[in-house]
């Protein structure tokens, strides 16, 4: 689910050591996350917290260096999201709570 545009809502170079990176979007509506890894890898979300949040939450372990994409979905296509995008090494990272 979510609708994303052809082209990363956002692009990073990751290079260093850490246990995980969480990646998590803080909305004014429900989205979607995904983020492709250096190896082509997809993780996504649609809802951090078994569907008890609506903001999403993606968490890589044992990043590894190299170009990281993200895409930051909407489920209207009528309303574009206000939000924003958090990038941490904290593998214990979450997102405010966005209720259903």
């Amino acid at each position: 689910n979510g609708l994303v545009s052809a082209t990363p809502d956002f692009a990073f170079d990751w290079t260093g050591e850490s246990d995980a990176l969480s990646l998590f979007v803080e909305a004014d509506m429900d989205t979607t996350l995904l983020v492709v890894t250096p190896d082509g890898s997809v993780a996504c979300s649609d809802d951090s917290g078994d569907a008890d949040n609506l903001n999403p939450l993606v968490t890589i372990e044992q990043p590894a260096e190299g170009r990281y994409l993200v895409w930051v979905g909407r489920l209207s296509p009528d309303q574009e999201p206000t939000g924003t995008l958090t990038i941490t090494e904290a593998a214990d990272a979450q997102p405010e709570a966005l209720q259903p």
